[in-house]
């Protein structure tokens, strides 16, 4: 892969995890306490268990699609973590 190429990506990357961070609250009342797959500013897979999300978005993306998608979990909004 080529440098301009590994830019282009990492810059896909970026915006896809800008706009899973300005939907956030969207995301969280919609998905709460499952798995989302976001590609292009897209929720293209969810589901409650990570390896069933990853198994989902197989048959949807091709290997580069799958290379760079944002594989997040969203908690329910009342989770609270004590560190």
């Amino acid at each position: 892969m080529e440098e301009h190429e590994e830019l282009a990506l990492l810059e896909k990357f970026q915006e896809d995890s800008q706009w899973m961070a300005k939907k956030y609250k969207e995301l969280q009342e919609k998905y709460e306490g499952k798995f989302v797959a976001i590609i292009d500013k897209e929720v293209v897979g969810v589901n409650e268990d990570v390896e069933n999300l990853i198994k989902e978005i197989k048959d949807k993306l091709n290997e580069d699609e799958l290379g760079r998608a944002i594989m997040e979990y969203i908690p329910p909004k009342d989770l609270i973590l004590i560190l």
